[in-house]
């Protein structure tokens, strides 16, 4: 069984070009013989700079790659810089925050010196933390 022939949008010769656009859940498909795709810029790889000028609700991302609705950073965006774009960041990139800041840091607790006069506070309210912790985790 023979594929479907389609012709070019712009001549009606055969089409060897298939340009599919999906947007908002509409799919528009469009063929064009090697002439018209080439002058239509097809080819050029500038041609698709625009993509990265959209809006961040229209950018291009496979399923599944978080992306920060406010200002478009994504998470490949936040790996390879390793920072954030704006404040709303840290709470869409929160998993992979606390995964580096694990990697970083071995725990998360202060560990270090600490002045003489914060300490027996700071002593008493670590201690009141813990014990609140294993009462809970008793009640449970």
């Amino acid at each position: 069984m023979e594929a479907p022939q389609h012709n070019c949008h712009e001549c009606g010769e055969q089409a060897t070009v298939f340009v599919t656009l999906v947007k908002a859940g509409k799919v528009i498909t469009q063929s064009y013989c090697h002439k018209h795709a080439e002058s239509l810029g097809i080819f050029n790889p500038t041609s698709y700079a625009f993509l990265q000028h959209l809006e961040p609700s229209d950018r291009i991302m496979p399923a599944g790659v978080i992306m920060c609705p406010k200002c478009g950073l994504s998470q490949f965006d936040f790996n390879h810089m390793g920072r954030l774009g704006c404040a709303h960041c840290y709470t869409v990139f929160r998993d992979q925050i606390v995964g580096v800041l694990s990697q970083i840091q071995p725990g998360t607790q202060h560990v270090g010196k600490v002045p003489r006069r914060q300490e027996d506070r700071n002593l008493l309210e670590n201690r009141l933390h813990n014990l609140r912790d294993t009462l809970q985790h008793f009640v449970q």
